[in-house]
């Protein structure tokens, strides 16, 4: 039970309800299920317990004993929603997943009522983030009267248009359009997806705040290059291409690797060494399942096995050396909501090879990567024999990259949704 916790009167909100249902913020990242939200929930949460919001973010346990409480940063506490699977209409050994989680939320809004009545819980407001958090607030504001700000990160229909390989269901994009509808304010990581917000959802303007994203730069600092090199075992002279993230369509991978024989193909306009074949560029694979065995086949039968390296996910407090290792980070995808990764790359001082996606386009200019301007093939490899010609030159200074993304650190989008809360609590 909460105590003893006195909101800052400057601010005005002492504690809110953070939804992160199917995606833990402290899970593996890196995994399926966990990327770049669970370090977003985590990051802002962490920043709000230092301006003095008391924050709770809930997630789902499953088949515990009882639901879990555990302090996590000042001010902060994950809990853990206890679902006894055994009574649920579930087949034995199945579990909730991402896929079928909507069919079980009445089961985790009882767990919720039931932590919330035991432990006495209070809110000034209920932030939800991804639509099936969206839909477990939405029933928490008409249950409890809590005002509820959400979150999408990522919308079904726009993750539809960006990427055939994706099928959304339908259900989802009408669940969306009634959560955008019923909830009290939504907080969207650029200005792109407002505009998609307003135009594919019909959300009036003046319901809509733009928070970005940040990153931890604290952590996420250059490391030298040979020495970040030596950390991570990576002893050849070839240039380093990194993808960090997880192996969905929407991340674009496959197309990624499709092109790296094209990469690797290039006349040497720039004087590379002329024996070097398939591995003048390599690419790391930072991220993804255990199982790989996919992506392996993939990579055999585009035989680019010498080129390509499947690292598996890495703990976040590793990432800077594979960053500060490479010549670049390669950005694939079809969509992102604002493309953390190409924030800790930069704060690494190491460039960014972008598709026009999240705030990549904003962030991004010829000082620190670069931004394809059509998204294609060719275009993709254009860009990374541009910018490893520049690495090669010495055109590129890391701490002029890192410059570029002093504003993101974390207390500055924290002070920001604050102001999008005060604004929400002043209706």
């Amino acid at each position: 039970m909460i105590s003893n916790f006195t909101a800052s009167a400057s601010i005005g909100i002492g504690r809110i309800a953070m939804l992160s249902i199917h995606s833990s913020p402290v899970g593996d990242l890196g995994t399926r299920d966990n990327g770049g939200m669970s370090v977003y929930i985590r990051e802002l949460a962490r920043e709000l317990g230092n301006s003095g919001v008391f924050v709770d973010v809930f997630t789902l346990c499953q088949n515990q004993p009882v639901s879990s409480i555990i302090p996590m940063f000042k001010n902060v506490r994950l809990i853990r929603l206890n679902v006894r699977l055994k009574h649920l209409d579930i087949q034995a050994g199945q579990k909730i997943t991402k896929k079928n989680l909507f069919d079980y939320l009445p089961a985790v809004f009882a767990a919720f009522n039931e932590t919330f009545e035991k432990e006495g819980l209070t809110y000034d407001l209920v932030h939800s983030h991804y639509w099936l958090s969206g839909v477990l607030g939405r029933q928490i504001k008409q249950v409890h009267g809590m005002p509820h700000i959400t979150t999408f990160h990522t919308m079904g229909a726009v993750k539809n248009r960006a990427c055939s390989q994706e099928s959304e269901p339908a259900s989802r994009i009408e669940q969306e359009k009634e959560l955008a509808a019923d909830c009290d304010r939504i907080v969207a990581s650029t200005q792109n997806e407002t505009h998609d917000l307003i135009s594919m959802y019909h959300v009036a303007a003046e319901k809509i705040g733009v928070v970005p994203a940040g990153v931890n730069l604290a952590l996420f600092q250059p490391v030298d290059k040979a020495a970040a090199r030596r950390e991570i075992g990576f002893n050849d002279d070839a240039q380093l291409l990194l993808y960090i993230g997880r192996n969905v369509p929407v991340k674009g991978l496959a197309r990624l690797l499709k092109i790296m024989s094209a990469v690797n193909s290039q006349k040497r306009a720039h004087h590379w060494n002329q024996n070097r074949d398939q591995t003048r560029f390599r690419l790391l694979v930072v991220g993804g399942d255990d199982d790989n065995e996919k992506l392996i086949s993939v990579i055999r039968n585009l035989k680019i096995q010498k080129a390509v390296n499947l690292i598996g996910r890495k703990d976040q407090e590793l990432l800077p050396a594979y960053y500060s290792a490479a010549d670049m980070l390669v950005v694939p995808s079809y969509h992102e909501s604002f493309c953390l990764a190409g924030l800790e790359s930069l704060a690494c001082g190491t460039p960014v090879v972008s598709t026009p996606v999240g705030a990549m386009p904003e962030i991004i200019n010829h000082k620190n990567g670069c931004v394809i301007a059509e998204e294609n093939d060719r275009e993709m490899v254009k860009a990374i024999i541009k910018v490893a010609g520049k690495q090669q030159k010495g055109l590129f200074d890391a701490k002029q990259i890192r410059e570029s993304v002093q504003g993101y650190a974390w207390a500055n989008p924290a002070k920001l949704m604050i102001k999008e809360y005060q604004k929400l609590l002043a209706h």
